[in-house]
């Protein structure tokens, strides 16, 4: 004798029907356009942060520096591009942008050997700054979609 509910806890946790719904749910937040476009802004200001050290000039006596802003910039535009393509699938890594975000801004002063320059400073905290709200605002995106298409949550 087998119950519904015997069958469904015997499922994998991948082809369980709330996970199926989930899904959904997220695939239809990411398809608005407030979601594009935090998406899209996440993708500039990533970019903007990997190659800042060339536009404002402190590739050469900052070295490290350059290095963590290709690297952390770069990394953030791949994961907004990725939430971009796949939301329902990489939500999961949201959170990752806002502390992307923070080590933008505070790695000017906590790597050694940086030379500290007024627009060095100001470039980072505005690009880290952005990438930290951007980031905010992917994490709440599923709840904020949620309540406003009156999607009752389990």
């Amino acid at each position: 004798m087998t119950t519904e509910g015997t069958v469904q806890s015997r499922l994998p946790m991948s082809e369980h029907p709330d996970m199926a719904e989930l899904r959904d749910r997220l695939d239809r937040v990411s398809e608005t356009a407030q979601a594009r476009t935090v998406e899209g802004l996440a993708v500039l200001a990533g970019l903007y942060a990997a190659i800042s050290p060339w536009i404002i000039g402190f590739n050469t006596g900052n070295s490290s520096l350059t290095v963590s802003n290709l690297v952390v910039g770069l990394t953030a535009t791949l994961l907004a591009l990725d939430l971009g393509s796949a939301y329902s699938r990489a939500h999961g890594l949201s959170w990752v942008l806002p502390i992307l975000g923070v080590w933008i801004i505070v790695a000017q002063w906590v790597m050694a050997s940086t030379t500290l320059d007024v627009s060095i400073m100001v470039s980072n905290i505005i690009a880290g700054g952005v990438i930290v709200v951007l980031g905010v605002i992917a994490l709440a995106m599923p709840r904020m979609g949620m309540s406003r298409s009156g999607m009752s949550r389990h």
